[in-house]
């Protein structure tokens, strides 16, 4: 029943991935550590990151297959922002296995990211979105790349998040890179952080088992792997079903389920 269910939510946010261009990390991380916690798993945060970035690394790298097909991969810039990701990430590791990391402080962080995310959502709905920066196909340099890979990958780390969320405005809006070329950089970059996240999270030897039986480090396979599955079905799905559908609406409706998360995170911080 527990597999059916992930099944279930990844195509859910597959689904969504594939109509409106999100990230499928927004959903699998919260969903992941409420059902780390229901079961009463120690440090559910980190189960929740460490498996939320296994299921990142299957969704990046599948839309880089994509991006390559469709000829708009930047494999050498993607390499680059992802390096300094792996530094971001691994200072991000280091933290999150503190003691000073706990299951209040991821919830606050994702608050602050389903809040922010929402609201770009509803402008969208509501027509009022604010366009892109306008920007050019240039290469990206070696001192960009610092703040690029290096808030990418530490967003990665608190959160299970490919980190897209910051490399893509940073790229467009400071650097003034266009739009495009920004997210092809970053699905390529988030396929390395996300790859380097999972590897160190597999070292650890956590206290409790997983939810599932194929469990390494703090990363659950069966658990991601369900919602993998889920996820890319509902990618193509979502893709075909794109221009089938009232965009508004839909962004509309994302934007409340976002919200009401991110009230329900910051309820369960304060209360």
């Amino acid at each position: 029943m527990i597999i059916l269910f992930l099944i279930l939510i990844g195509m859910f946010a597959g689904l969504l991935a594939g109509m409106l261009g999100i990230g499928g990390g927004v959903i699998f991380a919260p969903v992941l550590f409420y059902m780390f916690d229901a079961r009463g798993i120690e440090n559910p945060e980190i189960w929740a990151i460490g498996s939320s970035l296994l299921c990142t690394l299957a969704t990046s790298g599948s839309a880089s297959f994509k991006q390559l097909r469709m000829g708009s991969f930047s494999p050498r810039e993607s390499l680059k922002v992802g390096l300094f990701g792996i530094v971001g990430i691994t200072i991000g590791k280091i933290y999150i296995t503190s003691a000073y990391f706990n299951s209040d402080v991821f919830l606050i962080i994702f608050f602050v990211i389903l809040l922010y995310t929402g609201i770009q959502f509803l402008r969208k709905a509501m027509n009022r979105a604010v366009p892109p920066a306008p920007g050019t196909d240039r290469l990206v340099n070696w001192g960009e790349v610092v703040p690029i890979g290096g808030g990418g990958g530490l967003i990665a780390a608190l959160t299970g998040i490919g980190g897209g969320i910051v490399m893509v405005p940073i790229m467009n809006m400071i650097y003034r890179i266009s739009f495009q070329k920004a997210v092809s950089i970053s699905v390529g970059a988030i396929m390395i952080i996300s790859l380097s996240g999972v590897l160190q999270l597999v070292m650890p030897v956590p206290a409790t088992a997983g939810l599932s039986p194929y469990t390494l480090g703090y990363v659950d396979f069966g658990t991601a792997f369900a919602l993998v599955i889920g996820a890319i079905t509902g990618a193509y799905t979502g893709t075909w079903a794109q221009d089938k559908v009232n965009l508004n609406i839909l962004n509309g409706l994302f934007a409340t389920v976002l919200l009401i998360a991110a009230v329900r995170m910051i309820y369960d911080v304060v209360f």
